[in-house]
Order: structure tokens, then sequence, then C-alpha cells
């Protein structure tokens, strides 16, 4: 995932390519830029401005840092495509991109 992300494939995300990337793979959503910010800073562990693949790497296995009540909300509202406020089996495969034969 990281290297699709980094579309001019210099080893690290800055906060419009990961905007960027998350958009394309799991759909436009709306996110207040403070909340932009906050989730860039929460990975970017050295605060540098840029996310290298070891942030990345830390970030997706550090739940303090990714699985808040903001977060988790909001990908909620991802998966959620029909907003009825409930996950269908449909909507989390297709959010897993699972094949048919997964689920069975």
């Amino acid at each position: 995932m990281f290297l699709k992300l980094d579309v001019d494939k210099n080893g690290t995300l800055d906060k419009e390519e990961l905007k960027v990337g998350m958009d394309e793979l799991i759909g436009t959503f709306e996110m207040e830029q403070t909340n932009w910010d906050e989730f860039f800073k929460a990975i970017d562990s050295d605060g540098n401005g840029v996310i290298d693949h070891k942030e990345f790497i830390v970030a997706s296995f550090d739940r303090q840092k990714l699985v808040n009540k903001a977060n988790l909300d909001m990908a909620f509202d991802i998966i959620d495509e029909n907003h009825d406020g409930s996950l269908s089996i449909d909507e989390i495969k297709k959010c897993f991109k699972g094949s048919d034969e997964t689920w069975q």
C-alpha cells in the first residue's frame, strides 16, 4: 500500500500524497483540514513533515495512534456507503475486496 501511495517514488509520503492516495483507495470523503493535520502528525513520529515506510508500518500497527473514536467513526462512514448506520456484508466485502469464496 505504501508504494501505491508514494506517487513521486521518493520513499516518503507528504500530506497531499496521503490524502490523494486515501481518496483513491477508499473513496473520496470529507475530513476537515485540522483532522488531516492531526492524522498526519500522529503518523509522522519524527516530525519531519513526511511519512517514511517505517513510520507507515508502525502506524499501521500502533492502535493508540490510529484507533480512536474519530478515526473509527470516519472508517465506519467510509464503509457504510448507503449511510444507513449499519454495515452490510456487501459493504464489508467491497471494503476488503474479498471474493465471494473468501466470505463463504
